[in-house]
């Protein structure tokens, strides 16, 4: 029901855009996770956390306003800003792991 409420347009079927909606919320809240997770790690993680869901909140919207408006450079470049901050995270827990060995 949330998704029906919150993530349609004005005039717009809330069914059809109900998977849009669900990604959203799932996107969030797997940021919102790892920003959480990573605040109780040593540095430099807790400021990775805080950096991808910068990015995430910067560039999450920009893959649904290229999406609508087919606008791919837009879309690439939210998209590569945010798989290097998503492969930044992996790559510092990583190191983290392996130094624990």
């Amino acid at each position: 029901m949330l998704d029906r409420r919150y993530f349609h347009q004005p005039g717009e079927d809330p069914i059809v855009n109900l998977q849009g909606g669900q990604d959203w919320v799932a996107g969030w809240g797997k940021v919102a996770m790892i920003r959480d997770l990573t605040s109780l790690m040593p540095a430099p993680l807790p400021a990775t956390g805080e950096y991808l869901h910068h990015t995430w909140s910067v560039h999450a919207e920009q893959l649904d306003d290229a999406i609508e408006k087919d606008n791919r450079t837009s879309a690439n470049e939210a998209n590569t800003a945010l798989r290097e901050a998503i492969n930044q995270t992996r790559k510092e827990i990583v190191e983290l792991i392996q130094s624990l060995e």
